[in-house]
């Protein structure tokens, strides 16, 4: 089981993100440390991802890994995650209807390496794990206009081609209607 809550982080609002040169830069002045954090499921095992902290750093890794596999509908691509508190490698491979990543982790928040690692790979539908991230990237984005972020900033076109081009994705796990 793979599935991303999002919740409902502060902004720092009056902050001016004009000056951010990349992607990464403009998160992480846009979230406050002390917020609420996102949650990762992973087959079980709920994992914190810091807005300021771990996704500032993440963002443009989960875009290019989303951009492969929208681009081919099978590959393989590898995720290096540089965060002091989520720090690891995924393998994702993928075909037109799933999706699976193995695993390395090697420092992530309540020292819960060892659990995951004992929670193995996730399999999940490709358009599901693409969805799951999309919450975040939407919520993320959202903000990011809302304090001014300038179209040139580094990362950030690519982001919202992303965001239009994987629409078809539909909503996370957490985050569809309920008949």
């Amino acid at each position: 089981m793979f599935s991303i809550q999002i919740g409902n982080p502060r902004v720092l609002r009056g902050t001016s993100i004009c000056e951010a040169e990349n992607l990464c830069e403009a998160i992480e002045d846009t979230f406050p440390h002390e917020t609420e954090d996102a949650y990762l499921n992973w087959n079980g095992v709920r994992v914190a991802i810091n807005y300021k902290y771990d996704f500032s750093v993440m963002a443009s890794d989960v875009v290019a890994m989303l951009d492969a596999i929208l681009s081919k509908p099978q590959g393989e691509h590898v995720a290096s995650w540089a965060s002091s508190s989520f720090r690891g490698t995924w393998r994702v491979r993928w075909s037109e209807h799933e999706l699976v990543i193995h695993p390395i982790w090697e420092a992530v928040t309540g020292n819960i390496e060892s659990i995951l690692a004992s929670a193995g790979d996730v399999e999940i539908p490709t358009m599901d794990f693409v969805a799951e991230w999309l919450e975040l990237l939407e919520l993320v984005a959202r903000h990011l206009e809302t304090l001014g972020v300038r179209p040139d900033v580094a990362g950030w076109p690519e982001l919202r081609r992303l965001l239009e081009a994987a629409s078809v994705a539909g909503r996370g796990s957490l985050y569809r209607e309920v008949p």
